[in-house]
């Protein structure tokens, strides 16, 4: 027997109104950490859009479906203008720094499947918009929603992601997992660090005190870091002062030896365990040309065997293409961020356009791939 929704849509109310019904909502969800309160409260509360949409899902008297849609104008080559709704990100590229992922509607998981295409179909038909923005989301969830919608789709990002499963007693070996190849590199620089030590942050004072180093280490290693952006610095500060305290929030620093250290900062959600960045400060002198020595690698084997023993059901790299990352997971997925046009003329132009760029390009790259044949 199939079920009646209802559906109904506010336009800016405040965090205070949307806090309760989303935290409630969120105990009956089995969704990622992204869309718990702590990272979408922080996220409005740090962002403050200007215009937004919460879109409700009820059956009967009961709340099963809940979205956050932000109001974007983005301009492209000059002369497109596309009036985006974007789903728990702002559009704005500085503010979606902070990289939201498992993105989805918040739904009951009684009710998913079925409520994620009708909503889907809702804010079609009665939202305003020439763009809705989905995304980073796991590809399977949204394969069929433009489905007798009339929407085109175009993808902007996509990326496999890794995650580690675990299979047996929290007591067994992390080794089994791991291919030959893989444990005898992670063993082979384990013996270069052999006074390693682990710890975890204890409180939001000391994980804010890391945070700055890890942003000191980031910025020197990546020009473009998130960590330049004053909002972004803003967003994990407030994640970790009460993350910690919550317990839905880690940071594990890993001391190699006198100048190495490593820092893992994890989310933390319904057993599982959430990478979200790392930071790595130099090597020793005497050990940085040794290319046995590798510290992440070592750093991500030690964070995920002390979270196997203490009893976590999955270690999950997120999106991404690392070799690290491929070297320990056991279960692949594809994300993507994908964009939902209207099938207006400027936006058809605008993707005939791209397709016959990328025609172009393939026609090349085959050309002077010919050209090099004897």
């Amino acid at each position: 027997m199939s079920r009646a929704y209802q559906f109904s849509f506010l336009v800016n109310p405040s965090a205070e109104d949307i806090a309760k019904k989303w935290q409630n909502l969120a105990l009956r969800s089995e969704q990622a950490f992204f869309l718990q309160w702590p990272w979408i409260g922080n996220w409005l509360s740090t962002f403050q859009p200007a215009r937004y949409y919460v879109v409700e899902a009820t059956c009967k008297t009961e709340l099963v479906g809940l979205a956050i849609l932000v109001e974007h104008i983005e301009w492209r080559h000059g002369f497109i203008r596309a009036r985006q709704l974007c789903l728990h990100r702002t559009g704005i590229a500085k503010n979606d720094e902070i990289w939201i992922e498992y993105n989805d509607f918040l739904l009951d998981k009684s009710h998913e499947q079925a409520v994620r295409s009708q909503m889907f179909r809702y804010i079609c038909d009665n939202l305003a918009f020439d763009e809705l923005v989905f995304g980073a989301t796991d590809n399977r969830l949204i394969a069929d929603l433009a489905q007798n919608c009339k929407l085109m789709r175009a993808d902007i990002w996509q990326a496999k992601a890794y995650c580690v499963q675990f299979h047996d007693a929290p007591s067994d070996s992390f080794d089994s997992y791991l291919s030959a190849n893989s444990r005898y590199q992670i063993k082979r620089s384990l013996k270069i660090y052999p006074n390693y030590q682990l710890q975890v942050a204890n409180c939001g004072a000391e994980a804010v005190e890391w945070l700055d180093d890890i942003a000191q280490l980031h910025r020197q290693r990546w020009p473009k870091s998130g960590f330049l952006i004053a909002e972004f610095r803003e967003f994990h500060h407030r994640m970790l002062s009460k993350g910690i305290a919550d317990g839905n929030v880690q940071l594990i620093k890993i001391t190699l030896d006198a100048t190495t250290r490593v820092y893992l900062y994890n989310f933390i959600h319904a057993g599982k365990v959430y990478f979200y960045l790392s930071a790595i400060a130099e090597q020793d002198s005497s050990i940085a040309g040794n290319n046995k020595a590798k510290p992440g690698l070592a750093a991500h084997y030690l964070a995920i065997e002390h979270y196997k023993k203490q009893g976590y059901m999955s270690y999950d790299f997120m999106g991404g293409d690392a070799r690290y990352k491929s070297s320990f997971a056991n279960e692949i997925s594809e994300l993507c961020i994908a964009k939902f046009q209207r099938p207006l003329l400027l936006l058809r132009l605008e993707q005939w356009l791209k397709q016959l760029k990328q025609q172009l390009y393939k026609w090349r790259h085959k050309s002077k791939s010919a050209e090099t044949l004897p």
